[in-house]
Formats: C-alpha cells, structure tokens, sequence
C-alpha cells in the first residue's frame, strides 16, 4: 500500500507541553568589529497546535532566534548562553544548545521534527536539481520509505499544497516555476516528514496578497490538521493579526511584549509595540500627510503628535507618459538552433495617461504584466506593438518605442528607476561617491570636487549622512540602501521616477521612511511618479491613480477616491478582499471574491 502524508497527531499527545522551551538565550557574532548580540536573553515557550508571530524591524533578532533553534546560525555567530530545550514525542528533553550543530543529533531533530521555511525559496532550493528529487532525498534521509513510495508522497505533497499538475511539477526545476509555486514547494519539502514544529520565516514577503493569502490559508489549515505549532516571523502586522493566536514583539535582541493577539493589538503595553501598529499604512482611511516615525514616536511614547490630514493634490497637469495600446510578447520553446514554438503575451494592449505631478499606481499579483510594462516604459523591454511617448518640458517628445541607443542615453536621464531589491541593484565593489556619482558624470560631465558636493547633499536629502560617501553598500542596513538607491535615481534630476515594488521588502517602520521621503522628494522637485507594487494599503496611501493589471491587460483605472469606495471590477474586488487588515476581530469577515 502506498505510505500516504498522516495528517493528525497522536491523539494521546500532550497539548499543554511546549514543544520547545527557551531559557535566557544568548546569540552573539564575533566580528573584526567586535561582539554583536543578536539575540539577548530570550524566554520563549513554543506550544503545539497554535500559532506564534514573531514581530519586530530588520536587526531586532527575531530570524537569528529562529535560526538558533535549528542551530543553523552563520559564521562567526553562535549560541554563547541559555538552553534550547525541545521536547521530544517519545518523552525525551534535548537541550539543543548544548549540542554540536551538524551533530546526529541535531539533524534527526533538523526537518524531521522541526522544519523552516525561507523567506526566499530560490536561496534554499538547489537551483540545477528537480524539485521533486530535492522533496525525495529530504523524505528518505528521515523516513524508513522506498524510493518508490518517497516520490509517491512527494507528488502528493506538491498537490496537498495547491501546486497544479504535481506529477509534472515533480520534474520541474525550481527556476520553472513562479515565486508562489516555488514558495509551496518550500512548504512541502518542509512537511515532508510531518513535522511537529514548522518556523516560517518572512514566507510571504514579497508575494503578491492573493498568493500571500493562500499560503498562509494553507499554513493555517495544515496546522489544524496536524496539530503542528506554527513560528511565523514576519513584519507585516495585517498577517500577524489575521492568523496570530500569540505574539512575541522583539527589539534589540530582547522580546519587549508577549501576549495573544487581541491584547496586542486592542491595547499594546510597550511604546515600541504601540509606535510598530502606528506606522503601518491603512487601507481606506483618511489620507494623512506623513506615516508616523516610529523614532519620533519612542521619544514621546505617552503622548504621540496628531495625524496630519494630507492636502489635496492639484489637479493634474498635462502628461508626461502616453501609453497606447501597448502589448509585450516573449517568445517560448525552442532553443539554441531552432525557433521558438509559442509566445507569452506579458502585455495586452494597455493605454494609460500619467500625469506630470501625479503618482501613478499600478498593482497586480505575480505574472500580471505590471513589471514587465514598467520596462517598457523605461525602454528596457521595447513593446512589441503600441507606443510609448515621453514628453519632457524643455525636448521634444520621445516616442520610446523607437528610439535608438542615443536617444534612451538621453531618457534615461530624465526617467530614472528604483528597484526592489537595493542589495542586487548596487554594485557591492563601488563606493557612495561612484555609485551615485558616475550617473551626474556621464550626464555633465563635472569635475570631482563638484561632484563631492553634489552627491553629499543628495544623500542629505534622502536622509543619509554626507560621511557616508566612501563607504560600500554592504555596510547599509536594507532601509539605508533603499536611500541610496532613491538618491542614486534623482542623481540627475529627472522628471519621472518609476518605482518597482521598492517598499515591498521593507520592515514597518523602514518602510514608512522611504514612503515619507518619496512624498517629500516629490513636492520639492515636482516629480511625477509612477509606483508598482502589490500592496494595495501602500498604494491607497501614496498613489492618485491606480491602474489594476490582470493577465498582462488593464481590467480597471480608478481615482484613490473610488479605490476606497469600492472598484467595480471582480478581479480588484477581489485583490482588495485578500490584503490582511491590521485588526484581529476582522480576521474572520466575509471574503468578496
């Protein structure tokens, strides 16, 4: 008979024991530096058959405690004090601390009893190996099965975890598949071996909020059946508020605030936790000036600034973009020698205006067309039919679908981008100075002691310190490089800047700096923008308009005003229905589909 996935716990199992227990943890890293602590004194008991949040801002500790359970901490960290203490079902209690990490002991325990899903499946599935052979070696390194019955239950895996065809995903590699399917594959390969403990740290994060919420639909739901516990770590507080039953508030290191999840959010007790829910943009709800900052908020805890209305935007000028009928087709099959069988259309016939002065929004999940219509614009990827014209104040208009090499060096100039991810868009080698600077002198060719200059006061205006112009990217937090990034797209004052899921990845209050210094930057050098993401909470804050992309086609434009007031088009509605919204009681309402 073929094994199938048991999907409950021993009934006989006792619930009211933790599955881990942490005492008075330590993590310290051993730097040229000196000691970081990462992880400061922590207590913590892990129960089963409930959910745990994990909240705090990029350094707080929270991904490093995790990893300490596993004992997979990098290179120079390690556990320097306190006990892991897991509690095995056959009785045993295993202070995981005081083993080896790559000891026996700890890889029995590693996967089989404890699994981890990452924040980004590509940086954890081996990239020339199928998925479902990294599914079966995982199954037979901790199940007395045959290789027969371990592929069995990996394809049963694969469709137990909504993933379409399993038998054919089974041989696809990982770079095959979309973001999501990777992100459920992640997921099987960690349930492969019933775990009783499953930690997922930031699973989510940068998946669009209709995949966002059928995974953690499906976290939620396999932890009901196998009465698994369940560490979610995440900074985004409408996850934890819809799927939360307890949450842990770290900062620095050390949990300032544990508690269920209504006590959390109806009256948090920490200034940090109270500043953390503050920051977080509303869907919805009145526009206001500036999100809180969460620094400005720790210095007055008790007695925290009004929100200030936002002021309504003038009406819209003349264009800037003319998007007309565009479509964008990439050619599939076929191979070094021989021509393509098919195409994808990525884009299908869009036609928009942007207007000077505006933000332009434009939101659809994964595979929907928006990045790839982004690049059109930018003339990265020349559409295959329509046109694109760019009409900048003092040059006559570009028409970018035809433009040369000549022409874009120039446009690009006065269209500059932002990207999600800063770490892989600056180059790591070059110094502030040259990373900035070599865009000002291409286009004006100035002398060094004036570009010194012109580059120290950019990095004033995004908030950073003029003392940074010799250091390296790596030597920035993720919200310091997103800065970087944003002073690197004004280094040669443009007129539109195009950002690309650029506050996805961020924490909460990260998050609200970039926001609050875009808008700040767009009223003091009147730039138009045009802003792409998934979130549609940031969108309603920062955005005019919203442009609603769905299979490579614009199914709906609206005005900010008539986003609040309900969109007309069943795939919007249904967008809108999957954001999770910052507030416990309204984690059960009634989903428009």
């Amino acid at each position: 008979m073929t094994p199938q996935i048991q999907m409950l716990i021993d009934p006989k199992a006792d619930m009211t024991k933790p599955l881990v227990e942490i005492r008075s943890l330590k993590t310290q890293f051993f730097t040229d530096d000196g000691v970081v602590t990462a992880v400061d004194g922590v207590d913590l008991d892990v129960m089963p058959n409930r959910t745990m949040v994990v909240l705090g801002q990029s350094g707080s500790g929270k991904s490093i405690m995790a990893r300490s359970i596993l004992r997979i901490v990098d290179q120079p960290g390690k556990i320097t004090e306190g006990s892991i203490l897991y509690n095995h079902a056959d009785g045993r209690t295993i202070d995981l601390a005081k083993l080896r990490a790559g000891s026996p002991e700890v890889r029995e325990i590693r996967g089989k009893d404890i699994s981890m899903i990452f924040q980004e499946p590509m940086s954890s599935l081996g990239p020339i190996t199928k998925i479902g052979k990294q599914i079966v070696e995982t199954i037979l390194l901790h199940r007395n099965v045959t290789k027969i019955e371990a592929k069995e239950i990996a394809i049963d895996l694969l469709d137990r975890v909504g993933i379409p065809r399993p038998a054919e995903r089974f041989e696809a590699y990982p770079f095959e598949l979309s973001g999501g399917m990777r992100q459920r594959a992640m997921i099987a390969m960690a349930l492969s071996c019933e775990p009783r403990l499953l930690i997922a740290d930031e699973p989510s994060t940068a998946l669009d909020v209709t995949t966002q919420a059928q995974i953690l639909d499906l976290i939620a739901e396999l932890k009901e059946e196998r009465q698994m516990g369940v560490m979610l770590i995440t900074h985004d507080m409408g996850v934890a508020a819809e799927v939360a039953e307890d949450i842990v508030v770290m900062y620095h290191g050390k949990i300032i605030e544990k508690n269920d999840v209504y006590s959390i959010f109806d009256a948090p007790k920490h200034p940090y936790t109270r500043a953390l829910l503050a920051s977080v943009p509303k869907l919805g709800g009145q526009r206001v000036h500036r999100l809180p900052d969460i620094h400005e908020l720790l210095k007055n805890p008790d007695n925290p600034p009004a929100p200030i209305p936002a002021k309504p935007r003038p009406p819209a000028g003349e264009p800037i973009v003319k998007v007309r009928n565009v479509s964008v087709e990439f050619p599939v099959g076929g191979g070094v020698f021989s021509k393509p069988t098919g195409v994808i259309q990525a884009v299908n016939n869009v036609s928009f205006d942007v207007y000077r002065g505006e933000t332009f929004g434009i939101v659809g999940e994964s595979g929907s067309g928006k990045s790839t219509l982004s690049r059109a614009i930018m003339g990265i990827r020349p559409p295959t039919s329509g046109s694109i014209e760019f009409l900048r104040q003092d040059k006559p208009p570009t028409e970018i679908s035809t433009a040369d090499k000549h022409q874009m060096r120039d446009v690009w100039r006065d269209m500059r981008m932002v990207f999600q991810d800063p770490q892989s868009s600056l180059n790591p080698r070059l110094r502030v100075i040259d990373l900035i600077g070599q865009c000002i002198e291409k286009a004006e060719g100035i002398g060094r002691k004036e570009l010194s200059e012109r580059v120290a006061k950019l990095l004033k205006q995004v908030g950073l310190s003029p003392e940074y112009l010799l250091r390296h990217p790596n030597a920035f937090s993720g919200g310091q490089r997103q800065r970087l990034g944003v002073a690197r797209a004004l280094a040669t004052r443009p007129e539109l800047v195009i950002a690309d899921e650029a506050v996805s990845a961020l924490d909460v209050p990260i998050q609200a700096q970039v926001l609050n210094l875009l808008q700040d930057l767009q009223e003091e050098f009147k730039l138009t923008y045009i802003f792409i993401s998934h979130d549609l909470a940031v969108v309603d804050h920062i955005c005019d308009r919203v442009a609603v992309m769905y299979k490579g086609e614009m199914v709906e434009l609206l005005t900010r005003e008539e986003l609040a007031a309900g969109p007309k088009h069943p795939y919007t509605k249904s967008l809108l229905s999957a954001v999770p919204i910052p507030d416990p009681h309204l984690r059960d309402r009634k989903k428009v589909v």
